[in-house]
């Protein structure tokens, strides 16, 4: 009961104060309740290589660190306390699903149009199964 107590103020917040902004703006709430939401009512701003290349930077400053420690933690000579398993199959099968569904959900294949917008859900699929075989080895 006091999670939810704590809980209840929170989702309607959550909810409720986006909308809430939404009409001190004097925006009609329509377009928020579309399903599914469509992006036609933003006017996205154009590829820059400079923010790309700023981020990619940001990135690899951030991950550098933890590669640098993988390859130290390697070349010291220390194993882990089991030897790793081999990969299992269904992860062999999950890579060959992700592999496909890419190629399905970055071309306009004509064909395939009416089923595209539902490759995301297929995507992150193959990537569980794909996380939970490294994690299974």
């Amino acid at each position: 009961m006091r999670i939810l107590k704590l809980m209840l103020p929170l989702a309607c917040m959550l909810l409720g104060l986006p909308l809430a902004g939404v009409v001190l703006d004097g925006k009609p709430l329509a377009p928020y309740f579309e399903f599914p939401p469509r992006t036609e009512y933003v006017s996205h701003a154009g590829f820059s290589w400079w923010v790309f290349a700023t981020t990619a930077l940001l990135v690899l400053v951030a991950v550098l660190p933890f590669v640098a420690q993988v390859v130290v933690h390697r070349t010291a000579g220390e194993r882990s306390a089991a030897p790793a398993a081999p990969f299992p199959w269904w992860g062999w099968v999950a890579v060959i699903w992700l592999a496909l569904i890419w190629v399905l959900a970055w071309n306009r294949f004509s064909w395939f149009a009416p089923l595209q917008p539902f490759t995301f859900t297929m995507l992150w699929l193959a990537y569980i199964v794909i996380v939970n075989a490294l994690t299974w080895r």
